[in-house]
Formats: C-alpha cells, structure tokens, sequence
C-alpha cells in the first residue's frame, strides 16, 4: 500500500513539476529562447502613448492560450518575447490585445522568440524603414516578397520588367477622380460564392495601369487578377480568425503620412493628390477599408508561410502562395454581373 501511495505520489510531483515547468521556465530562464518563434508569430503595435504600448495578437491555432510576455528597453529598442500555451495558458491568444507600460520614447521594437528576432516598429530612418521613394501606385499588388508590410507593403513598382513612362502625376489623379465620378461605387462587376469585386474600383486600377504603359487588354487582366487575389485572400483570413482593428489601420496611415513627408519624391505625391483633388487626409480615409484588407491578408500568410523552414527556397514559398492564391480564386468561381 505504501508503495503504491509512493508511486502515485511521485506521479503527483511530476506532473506539477511538469506544469509547473511549462508554465514558468520560460520566464526564469535568461533571454528569450522559450518564447513563442519570432518569424512564426503574428503580432502587431496597434498603439503607442507616452505610459504604454499596445500590442495585436493574432493566432490561427485553436487551442492556444496567450500566458504573458517578458521584455527589456536599452536605448529606446524593446525586446519583447511572448509566449502562449496549448490549453494551460491564461487566456485565448485569437484577436488578443495587451499592454506593455514603458517609461521612455521607443525607437524600435524587436520581437524575439526562439533563437529568432523580427522588427516589427521602427521609428527610425534607418534602412529597414526606407522612405526615400513613396509609390504612388497604391492599387499595385505588393512585391510581398521583399516588402514590409508596415512600411507600404500595399504599395509597389507596377512591374520590374516593364518600361515605364516618364509619368504625369497631376494627370494620375485626374484620371482616377474621372472614374471615381463616372462609376458609382455600388456597381458590382464580379460576384463569387463569397465576396464581390466592384466596377469603380476595377475600372480605376485599369486606367492606372494604363497610365504606366500597359495596353487596355493588359491592363483590365492585371487589374482583375489583382482584385481576385485580394478579394479572395481576404475573405479567407477573415474565415480563418485574422482581422485587423482600427487602430492598427490607423498606425498604418500615421506611418505612410510620414514616410510621404520624408519622402524623396513628396512633390509627386501631392501633385497626384492635387489631380484627385483630394487633402492627404481625404485620401487616405478614402484607403481605410482597403488597408484592413491588406493587412488581415498579411497576418494570414505570414501564418502560411510558417509551413515553411527559415531555409526554404523563396521560389518554393512563391509557388505555393500562388498556387494558394489560384485555389482560392477558383473556390470564389467568379461570374462577370451584367
């Protein structure tokens, strides 16, 4: 009997110790090697004020338990490492926010986990954060490959290949506030199972496209293709829980804001503006909803991308998000509305 009650005790132990450890060691051991995987975790600075900072984070994986995060500030950088557990954590990791209370100006924050780090806020001018050239082209599908999505990943070249005009800025906008006032802004052009495409947006994007050099053919079947893969990646990282909150799509217009000030290129950008007779202010209102977009379609690949080794080949990850994209479209089964 004593044997038996010694067995089950020493069961007893290990298993609190074995909670114990799973819950705690993560914080008593130095550094933040036993955080959540840094290039594996989707979290976003949703505010910034003088007493704290507010973090976003997202989590595809049900089951999983936000239980806390450990971090340090040298020279305005914060480290920061968070950590959820399956089942045993505090409370659900999905659409969490928390705050972290700070004491000085933060430059930069580096999230770290599991021997890797990611900048996810930079303040600086450095060249991870390089304003130095605004795009204008904000209805260009990002390079996704090499942009960070919280310094203009919705903005990009048009194409690396393509010869591009010398280019009438004044003239962009003035081509896209005709649309805008021909085509009212309820028309549907494409409808598919789930989501919609609709005609001012896709005859906008068209005329753009047009304006950087491509032929009417070209131009309506980039401007299509582009709506269908946002439209259907969207709607599949809303189904999947990834969102994002007005106040991330609001740090994101305080971002461009900036780097549009800093840019090389300002001049451009309000001679744009000035054709679409729009305030900077106008404009970006104008762009709210489509940034939500954007980044609930970000955290959701960044989530997809995690299928994927740090060593993978980029071409590998390339083709299996286009090959994503196509399945996606192909579920949606797009009809053209008359």
């Amino acid at each position: 009997m004593k044997k038996r009650l010694f067995k089950i005790g020493i069961i007893i132990f290990v298993i609190v110790m074995l909670f114990l450890g799973i819950k705690y060691l993560w914080l008593i051991i130095p550094g933040y090697y036993l955080c959540n995987n840094a290039e594996q975790t989707s979290i976003a600075v949703s505010e910034i004020t003088d007493q704290n900072i507010s973090f976003s984070y997202s989590i595809a994986n049900i089951g999983n338990f936000y239980e806390g995060y450990k971090c340090e500030i040298k020279d305005g950088v914060m480290y920061i490492g968070v950590k959820t557990i399956f089942l045993l954590g505090k409370v659900p990791a999905d659409g969490l926010t928390f705050h972290v209370p700070i004491d000085q100006k933060i430059k930069k924050i580096v999230l770290m986990g599991n021997g890797k780090e990611k900048v996810i806020y930079d303040d600086s001018t450095g060249q991870e954060n390089d304003n130095s050239n605004f795009e204008i082209a904000s209805f260009a599908p990002a390079n996704e490959e090499t942009s960070n999505f919280e310094s203009s990943s919705y903005y990009s070249d048009i194409n690396s290949t393509q010869e591009q005009p010398s280019m009438n800025y004044n003239k962009l906008g003035e081509y896209s506030k005709k649309v805008l006032e021909s085509i009212p802004d309820n028309v549907v052009y494409l409808k598919g199972k789930n989501t919609v495409i609709y005609k001012q947006e896709f005859e906008r994007i068209i005329s753009e496209y047009k304006m950087w050099g491509y032929q009417e053919s070209e131009a309506r079947d980039l401007a299509e293709q582009y709506l269908k893969k946002r439209e259907s990646a969207y709607y599949e990282a809303t189904r999947q829980g990834f969102k994002a909150t007005d106040q991330e799509v609001k740090n994101i217009i305080e971002q461009e804001k900036t780097n549009v000030e800093k840019s090389d290129n300002k001049q451009q950008v309000y001679d744009y503006l000035k054709g679409l007779n729009m305030s900077i202010d106008q404009y970006w209102n104008s762009q709210f909803e489509k940034i939500r977009k954007e980044i609930a379609i970000d955290k959701y690949f960044t989530k997809e991308k995690e299928k994927f080794s740090s060593n993978s080949d980029l071409e590998e990850w390339k083709t299996y998000k286009e090959d994503l994209y196509s399945k996606l479209i192909k579920q949606q089964n797009y009809k053209t509305v008359n």
